[in-house]
């Protein structure tokens, strides 16, 4: 899957950069400080050290841009918070099934 997605990209000027993704919901985007204490269920990532504070899979987001040389504003700005997830599993989506479809 990896070269199917490679040879695509390229075909096109582009190029596939794999970026390990670990700890990157931990690790702050603003100061690089590691927050080992960060459980699934904390939505939002607060850092101890530099006070920034952001949804976790933004701020992960912000560093695997990071990791694969991008380089990130000096001012990091969530414009708007992401809305918490209320549903069971699924952020409230919900699956409508049609009845059984009758001859006759």
């Amino acid at each position: 899957m990896k070269e199917i997605l490679r040879y695509q990209l390229e075909k096109y000027g582009k190029t596939l950069m794999l970026v390990n993704p670990a700890m990157t919901s931990n690790t702050c985007a603003g100061c690089r400080f590691v927050k080992e204490d960060l459980s699934l269920a904390d939505r939002i990532l607060t850092c101890p050290k530099c006070g920034l504070t952001m949804d976790r899979d933004y701020n992960a987001s912000l560093n695997i841009l990071r990791s694969a040389g991008w380089e990130l504003s000096s001012v990091l700005v969530e414009l708007s918070p992401l809305p918490v997830a209320t549903g069971y599993g699924h952020g409230g989506a919900s699956c409508f099934t049609a009845p059984p479809f009758m001859a006759g």
